[in-house]
């Protein structure tokens, strides 16, 4: 679950990120289910609030890492404002061709988890099952790649947090 404060309406949302991929947004007032989104990459892993821009990433079964937008001006909706997809590192297991490694190909890579970097806010990381750990910048290019291992082996970062340098 995730509290977002609105500044226009001055209210305050709950986004409840349900098993089925469906984001549901209550308006705390009353309590109530306000507006539902349905992701369309399946089951989310983790979730990020911008606390300046209060643009949400999401990280999907899909492996796309969505961005969500919470809409103030025509009523309290959830909208989609775009995605970004690490496509090379899916075509590694399908090169390999045989069936066993088409049917893993296509439930290996899911985005696992997302953070806004706190030294440049419009920046952003996602894990991945792969092990990787990719920074994006605001025009949703990598400009960075890191691989998780441990003893030369490939470790999954399920959490991850970005910090500022002291």
């Amino acid at each position: 679950m995730l509290f977002v404060e609105l500044v226009e309406s001055k209210s305050t949302v709950l986004l409840a990120f349900c098993e089925n991929g469906v984001v549901k947004l209550y308006n705390l007032l009353s309590l109530q289910p306000h507006h539902e989104y349905t992701n369309p990459g399946g089951y989310i892993y983790g979730v990020s609030l911008n606390p300046i821009t209060k643009e949400i990433l999401v990280a999907s079964e899909d492996g796309f890492i969505r961005v969500l937008i919470i809409d103030e001006e025509y009523g309290l909706k959830i909208r989609f404002a775009s995605s970004v997809r690490t496509f090379e590192d899916r075509w590694e297991g399908i090169l390999k061709c045989n069936f066993e490694l088409i049917f893993f190909f296509f439930f290996f890579w899911r985005a696992i988890d997302v953070c806004w970097d706190e030294e440049n806010i419009e920046d952003f990381y996602g894990s991945y099952e792969s092990g990787l750990i990719r920074k994006f910048n605001k025009a949703k290019q990598v400009i960075a790649t890191m691989s998780v291992k441990e003893n030369n082996e490939k470790t999954v970062a399920w959490r991850i947090r970005s910090l500022k340098n002291a």
